[in-house]
């Protein structure tokens, strides 16, 4: 690479003295990269934050709350013998302790595990869905209490006259409540509402598991922006991953540059690196 300071000093504070990271005599482009790698991280969060209404830069709190998934609380340490040890971070971490970008990488990827599981589902099992997705959690539930009250309502032929007027209201409360959707009770479409019900309370569930971040997947279903979402957490993840692993090399200048990789917020926070430029991702 030509004149690698050029390529540096668009990524930091003009205020930072470019002389400091030849002295120190460490790889310049590798560094150069790196803080490009910090750059597209950076964008996805604010690109997540916009479109999304997601928070990916983890206060402390936030993390806290999500050491209650599993995948994220237990972490695994070597020993001096060579074995792996099984910690739990709700037990060894302080409540103010900052978020590390090991700690972020863990929630990115059990996130892009679970959206992914989503999309699956949601490709194989549904072509197209009857209901409207914009639906509550409160009218979800209700309607699949009513859902299968009708179930319960079928019988032979003298429980199906005994419950006439049963299942007529109960089928004018369901059509009430998923007001937005389109329901004539036709064919098998009973069993489709069942199905989609249950998918929606899936994602219902999920939204509720990443509360903390903000993470709404109904809406992301309605608006049709899931894949959207997957492929910007998959970016981030993978410029933070790539980020460590090349910081390894990179000591003194990232301490130069203000950045620890103990504390996310001198990746988010650091007046040493060059304000981002708008982008539409």
């Amino acid at each position: 690479m030509k004149f690698p300071l050029r390529h540096l000093e668009k990524l930091l504070n003009p205020n930072i003295n470019l002389n400091d990271f030849e002295i120190i005599d460490e790889d310049l482009e590798l560094l150069i990269e790196t803080l490009r790698e910090l750059e597209k991280c950076r964008k996805s969060r604010i690109y997540l934050k916009k479109k999304f209404e997601m928070e990916l830069f983890l206060s402390s709190k936030a993390f806290n709350d999500l050491l209650q998934i599993r995948e994220i609380d237990m972490v695994e340490t070597p020993t001096k013998s060579g074995d792996v040890e099984r910690i739990s971070l709700k037990k060894s971490r302080q409540n103010e302790d900052p978020v590390s970008v090991s700690d972020l990488n863990a929630t990115l990827r059990e996130l892009n595990r679970d959206l992914l599981r989503i999309q699956e589902i949601a490709q194989k099992e549904f072509e197209k869905f009857d209901l409207n997705q914009d639906v509550s959690k409160d009218s979800l539930e209700q309607a699949w209490q009513i859902v299968i009250s009708l179930r319960n309502m079928k019988g032979n032929w003298l429980k199906n006259i005994l419950n006439i007027r049963k299942t007529k209201d109960a089928k004018q409360k369901l059509t009430e409540i998923l007001s937005n959707s389109k329901i004539d009770f036709t064919g098998n479409q009973l069993d489709q509402i069942q199905k989609e019900l249950a998918f929606f309370r899936q994602c219902s569930d999920l939204s509720q598991k990443w509360n903390p971040i903000g993470l709404n997947l109904i809406s992301c279903l309605q608006k049709g922006t899931l894949d959207r979402l997957i492929q910007n957490i998959q970016e981030m993840g993978s410029t933070v991953w790539t980020t460590v692993y090349s910081g390894q090399r990179l000591p003194k200048s990232l301490e130069i540059a203000g950045i620890c990789f103990g504390d996310i917020r001198t990746i988010f926070e650091n007046s040493n690196l060059a304000p981002l430029k708008e982008s539409s991702n």
